[in-house]
């Protein structure tokens, strides 16, 4: 049975913007479609368990080759043994599904449709 996710840390790490910075040094990754002006790495950090134990998940869009995706972890392992940063949960999606929407009266947004996760790994 696999630990569940307990809530998603008020404090979010300070290292995601270098790991994106890592991840796209090493590899090409296509623009965000739900954050414009930005790389598809996306992350938060979240804690889990009984103990409350801090990471990052990084959720990685656009990247479905192998060599790529190889190339982005060890980089990663490599900044996290520079930095001492958090463990990562690292997650490699086939693409973004992002919807955007708009409500009569002016109200407007997006929301994430289902995606495909083609790759999972843990970085402790």
């Amino acid at each position: 049975m696999r630990p569940r996710i307990a809530d998603f840390d008020q404090d979010p790490s300070a290292q995601i913007d270098g790991l994106t910075e890592a991840a796209t040094k090493v590899a090409v990754i296509p623009q965000s479609i739900s954050v414009p002006n930005r790389k598809g790495v996306l992350g938060n950090s979240a804690m889990y368990g009984m103990f409350f134990t801090r990471f990052d998940v990084i959720m990685i869009y656009g990247v479905d080759r192998s060599d790529s995706q190889d190339r982005i972890l060890q980089e990663f392992v490599s900044y996290r043994r520079t930095y001492h940063t958090r463990p990562l949960r690292v997650k490699f999606y086939e693409r973004e599904n992002w919807a955007i929407w708009k409500r009569p009266g002016g109200a407007s947004g997006g929301s994430r449709g289902p995606e495909i996760i083609i790759r999972r790994e843990v970085i402790r």
